[in-house]
């Protein structure tokens, strides 16, 4: 029999009682701590102070002082100031002789808040136009590797995941942006990219880069989850809600130009085309009306979208005719008729524009929205202008033709741009019309007699030809159902 002597020599304390005790919450608010410090990010002083930096600044350099008449505190916020061009100087950092004077007084001073603005600055203004920008990547990464703050090593880890201080930095941050799933705001975040460098020069360069890529990948069409990270790289929430990240005249022109230009000269899928000419029209408005936001975009560029708003157009047209054709029997006998009409000449590629103007009552977006039509911007006939308030108009230009069209039994006018007259022509894409001006002293018009065997359209397709020289055969214009 074993006694207690002897059992208490083999006894061994169980093992959750030899577990090592550590202060569990105390190391978890250590980190969150370190992570927020490491985290936060100073924010430049204000404007004012700032041009007196900037101007004792520059006036130490010039006078080959090499900033050393600048104080610590001054020293500590200077770097907010040096990468942007002030009135008709070049920024400070394009010149060697001040990178190498900050660098020198930033070690002698000890300026340990110089660094970390520093390193955001160049961030925040980053430019790949600047001549010395290897000089100022070089300078930053030395600052970044010397400085042990919690801010520099998150910085650190940053940098060394998206290479802030490589030439291929932008690359590479486009590239993780779109391989991943995770939503664009989040992974700037989580790459030191947050608060007001979202739309810092760095990010704006990924996202040049970017545009150039997708350009490429809708010319080849392959690859359209790429396009739709383009397309959330390109926007931000703010206290309006989604807007352009980069609305300087460089960024939305390349913005444009890399989704429309793809499609100059070939049609894109229905989907496809939607979702691009949604988001267009989204942040820069209807080229038409808004010309002044689409003034820094090519031509060309400008051509694809207006060509897509064209067919948009006509397609609205055609669907207001096909409603009004459910309770009204002249309107059912034609309608197909004149959709067979002006289709053909859109799929010829000669309506350069078009405007549907509704009357009163159907200028009502419930009432647009049970048509199929999207657009709630198109003109509208004024009140007491002797237009039913359940029709509507088309306006197009083909060459030199203005034409009109009615939705229900009216004739169609033509009339030509080169010719004088005492009357003003109609004019396109404006707001508020009267009858009048859409039907007042044409150079020729018809009634859409004889639709079945093309009377009307034989007609007025001639009369094209002879203005134009443009030519559409019978077969291309008649319905063939």
């Amino acid at each position: 029999m074993i006694g207690l002597r002897d059992t208490l020599k083999t006894w061994q304390m169980p093992a959750l009682m030899r577990v090592k005790l550590y202060p569990e919450k105390t190391e978890r608010v250590s980190r969150e701590l370190e992570e927020r410090i490491g985290s936060y990010d100073p924010k430049p002083p204000n404007n004012f102070d700032l041009e007196k930096i900037w101007l004792k600044a520059w006036r130490s350099t010039v006078g080959n002082r090499y900033l050393n008449d600048l104080e610590k505190r001054e020293i500590n916020v200077l770097p907010w100031v040096i990468f942007y061009p002030v009135n008709e100087y070049a920024p400070l950092a394009s010149d060697k002789s001040f990178l190498q004077a900050l660098q020198n007084r930033i070690k002698v001073l000890g300026a340990r808040k110089a660094v970390i603005a520093t390193i955001l600055a160049f961030l925040e203004y980053y430019d790949i136009k600047n001549e010395n920008i290897d000089a100022w990547r070089h300078f930053c990464y030395q600052l970044l590797q010397a400085c042990r703050r919690p801010r520099c090593l998150r910085l650190s880890k940053c940098a060394s995941e998206i290479g802030f201080f490589e030439k291929t930095g932008p690359d590479q941050l486009w590239h993780k942006i779109r391989e991943s799933t995770q939503p664009v705001s989040e992974q700037l975040s989580d790459l030191c990219l947050r608060g007001v460098r979202v739309r810092s020069g760095f990010v704006k360069a990924a996202f040049l880069v970017g545009a150039s890529q997708v350009q490429k990948i809708l010319e080849e069409d392959r690859d359209e989850y790429a396009l739709y990270r383009y397309l959330e790289l390109a926007t931000y929430q703010d206290d309006e809600g989604e807007v352009l990240r980069f609305p300087d005249p460089e960024s939305v022109s390349m913005l444009a130009e890399s989704l429309l230009l793809p499609f100059f000269d070939r049609a894109p899928r229905p989907s496809l085309q939607s979702l691009i000419q949604n988001f267009m029209i989204g942040h820069l408005g209807d080229p038409r009306i808004n010309q002044a936001r689409w003034r820094n975009v090519s031509e060309r560029a400008k051509e694809v979208i207006k060509r897509w708003l064209v067919g948009e157009t006509l397609e609205d047209f055609f669907r207001f005719l096909e409603y009004t054709s459910k309770t009204d029997k002249t309107a059912e006998h034609h309608w197909k008729y004149r959709r067979a009409f002006w289709t053909a000449y859109y799929k010829k590629g000669v309506i350069k524009d078009a405007w549907v103007v509704l009357g009163r009552l159907l200028n009502n977006r419930a009432k647009l929205k049970s048509m199929g039509i999207e657009q709630d911007n198109y003109g509208v006939f004024k009140k007491g202008s002797g237009v039913a308030s359940n029709h509507a108009a088309l306006i197009i230009r083909i060459g030199p033709l203005l034409i009109t069209e009615w939705s229900h039994n009216g004739k169609y006018r033509v009339w030509h741009e080169g010719k004088e007259r005492s009357h003003p022509l109609p004019q396109i894409y404006k707001k508020e019309y009267t009858k009048s001006e859409l039907v007042r002293q044409p150079d020729g018009e018809g009634a859409h007699h004889g639709s079945e065997n093309g009377r009307w359209q034989s007609r007025l397709a001639s009369y094209i030809a002879e203005q134009t020289g443009i030519r559409l055969s019978y077969r291309e214009y008649m319905p063939h159902d």
